[in-house]
């Protein structure tokens, strides 16, 4: 729904676009850039289109009751009154002694990679800010967190919360940086092999890692345990089992990740069911004791801040001759997202980065969570939601074509590609310098920002996308190629 943004031309051919599309697959991205375009128009617009897109979803969507099916809203309404007692805590606490604040890094692709910590870490961010990777004040938030960690500030941050990770095994996931670090998590997972390892490696981290628990039978006598849940049979117990958590620490405040990552469609109904968790929880225990914290992604529309898109530009400018010879666009032109309405105060420019090999399912999924953290922070709740940059997850790897890529994107100034404890730790340092005071940072709702969408700008570890001189789509073939002559595993910048 796109009603409260309907006051000029633009905006009804935006709306009609989407109502008339018949290949929707093929046609998105023309009508999200569409979207992008009148949010990139108004501050206030923006805050409207998102909370329309919300309520859109949670028009839509239902959950399985029983023999039945109830809307979102009115299951919701039931979530919060469940018996707290049927989902039990199981709890493993480590043995070890916290870490340094620190991020394993391949320094050279010959190299494994190092505990990188310190005023050594700071240089790194600032190399990769310098190099075009990401913005500099990824680089200021490092420091910050630094210096955190050195006067017992991340200790106390730490022990004033309990981290509610949804996808407590998620590769990108903060999970096994912040039991290292000495937290509290409790983390969600579906049964299995994965939650199995990560409650082993709990036991000699410094942390304590908290799991969910059922029976798998009202008998008693022939029950047996069950650890863990699943987001999308039930959501309800998830919900339930996190205010207990609320209950067992009422002087913490919670910090709700959400981290599943699924294929097609699965990712969709994953995000709506994470989305309704967290909004039980703010609803029932109020913006004082609920932080949210996501994992933005660059392939999504949203603002493109003018240092980079001029760098960008400059970069195509200085394109080596080659690349004058080849199919290669000019990323400045063709993936500005202007606003319709150039003149309104606060309006801004987006980036497309939309990608059509990952589909409107991975778009809705990301894009929502944009909606919820502005909406959320508009609401006085502090959010984190930084970009990370490609990284060599094991469901990225796992294809011969995929892998190639992620091996040849570093031969472009200035992409870079990181394994993904690299990505997972770094994130998180990104994310605890979000929860600690610091000037400027706008994951403080109190902070006053020219337009909602810049929350995303700053902290922004875009991986190069935002500077590069070529749009990432028509570099594909050529990264490809590159993946396979010369491969890079190594930490460009």
């Amino acid at each position: 729904s796109l009603e409260p943004l309907v006051s000029s031309e633009a905006s009804v051919a935006v709306q009609r676009g989407l109502k008339d599309e018949r290949n929707w697959r093929q046609g998105y991205i023309r009508h999200l850039t569409g979207v992008g375009s009148l949010m990139a128009s108004s501050p206030t617009g923006a805050l409207a289109h998102a909370e329309a897109g919300l309520a859109a979803v949670y028009d839509e969507f239902q959950v399985d009751v029983g023999e039945g099916r109830q809307p979102l809203r009115v299951a919701m309404e039931g979530w919060a009154a469940q018996d707290r007692s049927t989902v039990q805590t199981k709890t493993i606490q480590g043995t070890g002694q916290p870490r340094d604040l620190s991020v394993p890094i391949r320094l050279a692709p010959t190299l494994d990679p190092t505990e990188v910590q310190g005023e050594q870490l700071i240089q790194q961010a600032h190399q990769w800010a310098e190099y075009g990777a990401c913005e500099a004040s990824v680089a200021d938030t490092v420091k910050s967190a630094v210096a955190a960690a050195r006067d017992g500030q991340l200790q106390t941050c730490l022990s004033e919360r309990v981290f509610c990770l949804l996808g407590g095994t998620s590769a990108l996931g903060p999970t096994r940086p912040l039991l290292h670090l000495g937290a509290t998590v409790a983390a969600v997972a579906r049964p299995g092999a994965k939650l199995e390892d990560l409650m082993e490696a709990a036991k000699s981290s410094a942390g304590t890692l908290l799991v969910p628990a059922t029976s798998s039978s009202a008998d008693a006598a022939s029950s047996s345990e069950i650890v863990g849940l699943d987001v999308l049979a039930d959501p309800g117990l998830v919900a339930a089992w996190f205010l207990s958590i609320a209950d067992q620490h009422p002087t913490k405040k919670l910090v709700v990740g959400s981290y599943i990552y699924l294929d097609g469609e699965l990712h969709v109904r994953a995000s709506v069911a994470m989305d309704a968790i967290a909004t039980v929880l703010l609803s029932t225990l109020g913006r004082e004791r609920v932080e949210l914290a996501y994992l933005a992604s660059p392939s999504t529309v949203h603002a493109w801040p003018d240092a980079a898109r001029q760098a960008a530009a400059a970069r195509w400018q200085q394109r080596p001759w080659w690349a004058r010879v080849t199919w290669f666009e000019n990323n400045e032109r063709v993936s500005a997202v202007h606003p319709t309405e150039p003149d309104v105060p606060g309006a801004t420019v987006m980036f497309n980065g939309l990608a059509s090999l990952q589909g409107p399912n991975y778009a809705l999924a990301k894009t929502m969570q944009l909606w919820r953290a502005v909406v959320a922070r508009r609401d006085g709740v502090r959010v984190s939601s930084n970009f990370a940059p490609p990284s060599r997850t094991e469901s990225m790897t796992h294809s011969p074509t995929l892998a190639a890529v992620l091996n040849g994107l570093q031969a472009f100034e200035p992409l870079v590609v990181l394994e993904q404890d690299t990505c997972a730790a770094f994130m998180t340092v990104l994310l605890l310098g979000d929860l600690m005071p610091q000037p400027g940072n706008p994951a403080d709702p109190d902070l006053t920002l020219s337009h909602p969408w810049d929350l995303f700008t700053f902290n922004g570890f875009h991986g190069g996308s935002w500077t590069i001189g070529y749009t990432m789509e028509s570099i594909g073939t050529a990264t490809y190629v590159a993946g396979h002559v010369t491969p890079n595993r190594g930490t460009a910048g």
